[in-house]
């Protein structure tokens, strides 16, 4: 293949069955004629121990047409697995016709073998299942329709591994991997489509940016994704469609939106939290933190999908932005309360400190869900971005309380006085928690500063690492 590869001759949804031979009509040159495109690597859809699976599944058709290749040389697949991967004495055990149940491939992982005839290599990955089978039945009544993220991103993982194999063995061209965890366990077939397709092509997009030569060099010429049905052919080639354009601008792609997420945060919380040990006080705050960013969130996740929809990139850069923009406007709050005098005093004053109010609400309570629930959302891998966009956030929340405080007492105390009590906590005004408002908010302010002081502790403890002690240095 020519280099400068594009994913839209890559990537591609068909209608095919394990049981088929090992080839497939595709349109990969973009004038619409079809090509005959040999699978010399197909992923399997594994169980932990890879000795095959439920009759019907991909992981037992393959094995089935794998040991009738095998059968002349009175040998089975899962001896020819064990042998690969040589664990233990377990070539020894199979003498005896026993086969151990161990796990060979953890979950999120994946392992390459053989394909005996059938096909040049199997990659074997496991998935996980949508939602755990040991939620009482009491609760299985009353549960939400979602599953653990730790299962989405397992899930995710097994594409990311399989194309880490895919870059450990140059020599493969077409690979045939089927739409992971949409049988027995359970996703349902969009929500796994996008997670297998997304994932995919962020991991080729990843390896296309990290090591250019590497990948332009590659054998790989063709990515299938295989159903069984003409519908879910359809509808994955629709997805496929929808994150192309993405890819070509160099981007990655989520399979969520903002609101999804949202939704699929709070039932986790419902359905799981109690079995992660969050009782009582605990699991109530959580559930009181997302009904509330649920409301106060709305505007910010609306601009994000506005501006970045799928695009990962884009929806960073529109988190960006608006945080900017949440900075920028308690100072022109300053601004029209300052100069116009048809503005102070008035029912104005009131629509500026809501707003005001409504930003901040946002912005406390999206870092408080970044701190309280890092084990269900992804947390920024970029450690200088988050400072400084924590820095942006400080700023704006120091910045709300001084307008807060300006508009509370218009006329009585001047512009930078009501600066240094929003940044630096000093009260301007004897006596100035003489009455409740007041009282409010100087307390609030002395509040969001100790919050934004444990935030600051928590997000740098769960970002220090030991430093291994260098030798040669």
């Amino acid at each position: 293949m020519e280099k400068n590869k594009q994913f839209r001759q890559m990537i591609h949804a068909v209608q095919w069955k394990i049981a088929d031979p090992p080839v497939i009509k595709l349109k990969t040159d973009g004038s619409g004629t079809e090509q005959e495109i040999t699978i010399d690597a197909i992923v399997n859809s594994a169980s932990p121990d890879l000795m095959g699976g439920r009759e019907g599944t991909v992981d037992w058709e393959i094995h089935r047409l794998i040991d009738e290749k095998l059968r002349s040389k009175k040998k089975t697949f899962n001896q020819k697995i064990c042998k690969e991967l040589a664990q233990g004495n377990e070539r020894m055990r199979f003498k005896d016709k026993a086969v151990i149940k161990r796990v060979r491939c953890p979950r999120g992982q994946a392992v390459l073998t053989g394909g005996y005839g059938f096909c040049r290599y199997v990659i074997h990955a496991v998935g996980a299942r949508y939602r755990d089978e040991d939620i009482p039945e009491s609760k299985r009544k009353r549960m939400f329709d979602t599953c653990c993220s730790s299962s989405i991103q397992t899930l995710e993982s097994c594409y990311h591994e399989i194309v880490k194999l895919i870059r450990l063995y140059p020599d493969i061209k077409n690979v045939a991997i089927p739409i992971m965890g949409s049988g027995h366990y359970k996703y349902e077939m969009e929500m796994a489509a996008r997670i297998a397709v997304s994932s995919v092509g962020n991991a080729l997009m990843d390896w296309k940016q990290s090591d250019p030569e590497s990948f332009e060099t590659s054998e790989l010429e063709n990515i299938i994704f295989f159903v069984l049905e003409k519908e879910d052919q359809e509808s994955i080639d629709s997805i496929i469609q929808e994150y192309l354009p993405i890819y070509e601008r160099g981007h990655q792609v989520v399979f969520q939106s903002s609101f999804e997420a949202q939704e699929q945060y709070y039932n986790e919380i419902l359905v799981y939290d109690e079995k992660r040990g969050y009782f009582a006080i605990a699991g109530l705050f959580r559930r009181m933190l997302l009904w509330v960013r649920m409301f106060f969130g709305i505007l910010s996740n609306a601009a994000k999908e506005g501006i970045g929809k799928r695009d990962w990139q884009r929806r960073r850069m529109a988190v960006e932005v608006i945080t900017v923009v949440k900075m920028l406007f308690p100072m022109t709050g300053f601004l029209i309360v300052h100069y116009s005098e048809a503005v102070r005093g008035t029912h104005w004053d009131c629509l500026i400190a809501g707003i005001l109010f409504y930003f901040m609400v946002d912005t406390v309570t999206y870092l408080a869900a970044l701190l309280l629930m890092a084990d269900i959302q992804k947390p920024s891998a970029n450690v200088i971005r988050s400072i400084l966009l924590l820095l942006f956030n400080y700023v704006e929340v120091s910045l709300d309380m001084a307008c807060f405080y300006y508009i509370r007492h218009s006329g009585r105390v001047s512009f930078w006085e009501a600066v240094e009590f929003g940044v630096l906590d000093k009260t301007a005004l004897e006596g100035a928690a003489a009455n409740i408002p007041d009282i409010i908010i100087t307390y609030g302010n002395t509040a969001l500063k100790f919050f934004f002081l444990t935030l600051v502790f928590g997000y740098l403890v769960q970002h220090m690492h030991l430093r291994r002690f260098r030798g040669d240095a």
